[in-house]
């Protein structure tokens, strides 16, 4: 939600079936959000606004390396982008369960397997395929 020079971020908590406030980004001159669209991975976010603007925010909820090859980007609990950081080749994880992804590992550099709160998710990064038992 936006208005006059404030953008405020809200985070839905499942726990407790709720949006809560997270943040709020001060933009000047925002004014209103004519436009609003999210990248199909879920990892940005682009405003349009009243005066012509266009701004485009990273959405995530953390990051982190692995082993020096790899970037997580936890876009979701149910969702990991893993980033290859010496090609730049992204693949998108996530849980059709909605499960949240609670610890990733990454074998001869191809194979992913994450741990749900639930499931478990098999994937291979060269040919994007993606299970989940």
């Amino acid at each position: 939600m936006g208005n006059f020079n404030r953008f405020y971020v809200y985070t839905f908590n499942p726990k407790r079936p709720q949006w809560t406030e997270t943040t709020v980004k001060h933009i000047e001159n925002l004014y209103s959000i004519t436009a609003l669209c999210w990248k199909p991975d879920g990892a940005k976010l682009v405003l349009g606004s009243l005066c012509g603007s266009v701004d485009v925010f990273e959405a995530c909820m953390r990051k982190a390396r692995y082993k020096g090859k790899f970037e997580f980007t936890y876009v979701s609990a149910s969702q990991v982008i893993v980033k290859e950081l010496a090609t730049g080749t992204k693949v998108a994880i996530r849980s059709e369960y909605g499960c949240e992804i609670v610890k990733i590992n990454i074998y001869q550099d191809r194979h992913v397997i994450a741990h749900t709160t639930e499931t478990l998710l098999l994937g291979d990064l060269e040919t994007n395929g993606l299970s989940e038992i």
